[in-house]
């Protein structure tokens, strides 16, 4: 015998749909993806949590939060890999969430030096430079000066003309910066933002000289051509791309202090423009053409990293020359790689060891970024009458751009108990009177890595904002 059909029951058939919806949303929340809003300036310019009026009344402000997708399955079967953007709990305070680059994986000994990471897994073994992957050195370039609207005064110029976007050269010419370049707070905004930072206060000039930096034009040679050479000088290393023009030896090459360290053949094409970068990142040089690196050569430099100390300074000059006939550099623009800072505000920072299954975190943001270089535990005993015994663990930064106290002078919420409240590291405060507690270690101690099993998951996408809510476009991937 047939059963009857079931009534159609429309609110009910609704009330299923939205409660599979609901229950599939929160499914894919938790073990998928997560759209997080970025609160702080720490990564940027890679992520903007960007508030140009933040602490400085009555300035006009510019706001840009960015919205990020993150990956949180990943966390589940793949450990973290260097250069990998991740959201982690916060080691210092589980209730919040921290986005950083991975830079240091478990079991290194890491160094910052001269801007840039080195590492190694014993201490009889010599430093090694750590070099970033090409996607991600390309997304962290970050422009210091160009052609289009950069500033006057970057350049001494002997016998070059500049005619708007265009540099002109007949014979021997020669362009070189007037000063160091330096790791400057403003550098690889869109230009917009730039405008609002410098508004806001923000210098142009950085504390730390730059080794890093690459240099792009387009290039337009004569049949009398003969060379083009762009030098990066720092310290005493010397760099040269030397690229033949039409009536040149027909030879690209690359020198280190005078030393050949690659050599190919092949020269400029006459009157044909030709995008032209070269580049010096991480113990590498290399020069393009048309977005194709026909020349890389890795080197290592002569100021060794064990001999670094914070504070080093060293001056650092670009040189672009010609030879022969003319040439017409157009769109001609400097950029600089991402420079780590060892000291920030007076906390100092030059090595950690990274404990096996935990990893050391920074921020792209390096002169304005709470990260790894600054968390510090503190540890407190308590005994009072209202709490009892205590012993606990919380976290506090002596440097960076949000130094903390902990503990704090202040005020039970009930108001009964006036002498200090101590934050743990899982968001609880305890109030306790002066004399009811002291600390186990005056000196901070270190708590400088991230736990693997407190990695929630990778940023991958930018999706939001986009104009006309932000004056830039906020959509890409994640490098």
């Amino acid at each position: 015998m047939t059963p009857p059909a079931r009534e159609r029951q429309p609110w009910r058939d609704n009330l299923e749909t939205a409660a599979v919806a609901i229950a599939t949303a929160l499914l894919l929340k938790y073990f998928t993806l997560e759209p997080f809003q970025i609160p702080t300036g720490s990564m940027q310019p890679t992520l903007m949590g960007l508030d140009t009026a933040r602490g400085r009344p009555g300035t006009p402000g510019l706001q840009i939060y960015d919205r990020i997708l993150v990956d949180k399955l990943t966390a589940f079967y793949a450990d973290p890999k260097r250069w990998e953007v991740w959201v982690f709990q916060f080691p210092l305070d589980h209730s919040n969430r921290y986005i950083k680059r991975v830079v240091g994986l478990p079991g290194e000994e890491l160094m910052l030096a001269y801007g840039d990471v080195y590492v190694r897994r014993e201490a009889k073994q010599e430093w090694r430079i750590v070099r970033k992957r090409p996607d991600v050195q390309r997304s962290l370039w970050r422009e210091v000066w160009t052609s289009k609207g950069g500033a006057s005064g970057f350049w001494n110029a002997t016998g070059f003309q500049q005619n708007g976007d265009l540099w002109e050269a007949t014979g021997s010419c020669r362009l070189a910066t007037v000063a160091p370049i330096t790791d400057a707070y403003v550098h690889g905004y869109p230009g917009a933002v730039t405008e609002a930072l410098r508004a806001a206060g923000y210098r142009s000039e950085g504390s730390s000289v730059v080794r890093d930096l690459r240099v792009r034009t387009a290039a337009r040679p004569d049949a009398q051509h003969a060379a083009l050479r762009i030098a990066l000088d720092w310290g005493g290393d010397t760099l040269v791309a030397e690229l033949s023009g039409p009536a040149g030896n027909g030879a690209l090459r690359l020198l280190y202090n005078d030393r050949e360290l690659a050599r190919a053949e092949g020269s400029l094409r006459l009157g044909s423009r030709q995008e032209i970068e070269v580049w010096r990142a991480d113990e590498a040089v290399g020069i393009s053409i048309d977005g194709v690196t026909v020349l890389r050569s890795e080197f290592i430099s002569a100021h060794a990293p064990e001999k670094f100390h914070p504070g080093f300074t060293t001056s650092s000059r670009l040189q672009i020359s010609t030879e022969g006939g003319a040439i017409t550099l157009e769109s001609l623009a400097v950029d600089r790689d991402l420079h780590y800072a060892n000291q920030v505000q007076n906390e100092t920072f030059v090595s950690v060891q990274i404990p096996e299954n935990h990893y050391f975190m920074l921020g792209d943001n390096s002169v304005d970024s709470v990260d790894g270089r600054f968390w510090k535990q503190r540890l407190i005993s308590i005994r009072s009458p209202q709490l009892g015994d205590l012993k606990l663990t919380g976290g506090m930064m002596t440097s960076g751009a949000q130094p903390t106290e902990n503990p704090r002078p202040g005020r039970s919420s009930d108001g009964r108990i006036e002498g200090r409240i101590f934050r743990d590291i899982y968001g609880e405060e305890y109030a306790y009177r002066e004399d009811e507690g002291r600390l186990a270690s005056s000196i901070p101690t270190a708590c400088q890595t991230v736990a693997r099993d407190a990695f929630v998951g990778r940023a991958f996408a930018l999706f939001w904002p986009v104009p006309p809510v932000s004056p830039v476009l906020r959509v890409g991937w994640i490098r």
